[in-house]
């Protein structure tokens, strides 16, 4: 994603580009944020690597009488054709993105909400909405099993202090649980590519810490 700045407005910007790191970060895809119709924020591949899912903040409206009010999107983007194929309706501040590994589902935070979408990728519509967990959710992470889902709070769009972790049932999209991991304003999670490890590692961008939550 990228920036726009200017007129007392700085939010998503210009489009979403594909480089090939082979040939020198050569862009050989992308798509604008007038295809769109939107201003993208951050851009996930679907595991099939045809489509990618891209979350749409409201434009750029200053006024928080207003802006607050919005509703944004999630489009779904073919990456062969580089067009907008479907839209979801989200809250105000669609963020992060979370897919099954067999692709059929995706879960995407909402930091304005409060909320976690999750969408039939089969069917293409959105088959349940959960609260987050914890206030101002960024990154999301399923485990392993893909009977949990957990939710970093940040403090997107709100207060920007988090330190929790939530728990949220991604089966029967209830809340279940935070917890307090030590993190300040940690907005991206990662599972450890050894499902022997079974762990969560989360990164702060206030008091840089690096803080790592066992699963078991």
């Amino acid at each position: 994603f990228n920036w726009q700045i200017g007129s007392g407005y700085m939010g998503p910007g210009s489009g979403v580009w594909l480089m090939d790191p082979n040939d020198n970060n050569r862009i050989i895809g992308g798509i604008r944020s007038e295809s769109l119709q939107a201003n993208p924020y951050l851009a996930f591949p679907h595991p099939n690597g045809r489509h990618l899912f891209i979350g749409l903040p409201p434009g750029p409206i200053t006024d928080p009488d207003i802006r607050h009010n919005l509703e944004g999107g999630i489009a779904v983007v073919d990456m062969k054709t580089w067009q907008p194929v479907k839209y979801y309706k989200a809250g105000f501040d669609p963020i992060f993105a979370a897919f099954t590994a067999d692709g059929k589902f995706t879960y995407f935070s909402d930091g304005g909400s409060d909320e976690i979408f999750k969408i039939d990728n089969v069917a293409q519509k959105i088959v349940g909405v959960s609260r987050s967990s914890v206030h101002g959710v960024y990154g999301i992470v399923l485990d392993w099993k893909e009977e949990q889902l957990f939710t970093v709070e940040k403090g997107e769009a709100s207060h920007n202090r988090g330190k929790m972790l939530g728990l949220v049932d991604p089966i029967g999209m209830r809340p279940v649980d935070n917890y307090v991991t030590g993190h300040f304003r940690a907005d991206h999670a990662i599972l450890h590519p050894d499902p022997a490890r079974n762990e969560i590692w989360i990164s702060s961008n206030s008091n840089f810490k690096d803080v790592i939550f066992d699963l078991d």
